[in-house]
């Protein structure tokens, strides 16, 4: 059986500072009402690029949410062949 995990009872053995970045992070998340970001980009990188590049969406791989850079993008998206 697991130590704790997932059971209600047990929050307290999750750090108060796991709690607080996490409802930090929601609360950034939820401020940002005027950018809609695709995540599916991290589980398929051509699947969802039609909408990324309309500008429907931002692509969760790039700054601020994830950690590649423009440059890295564009080398991953070229190795599929769509450019």
């Amino acid at each position: 059986m697991g130590r704790g995990r997932g059971y209600p009872d047990q929050r307290h053995r999750i750090p108060a500072w796991v709690t607080d970045q996490l409802l930090q992070r929601f609360a950034d998340e939820r401020s940002e009402t005027t950018s809609r970001v695709c995540y599916g980009t991290l589980l398929s990188r051509e699947q969802y690029l039609r909408d990324v590049r309309a500008g429907r969406y931002r692509d969760a791989r790039l700054d601020p949410i994830g950690r590649m850079t423009p440059e890295e993008l564009g080398i991953w998206t070229a190795a599929i062949g769509d450019e």
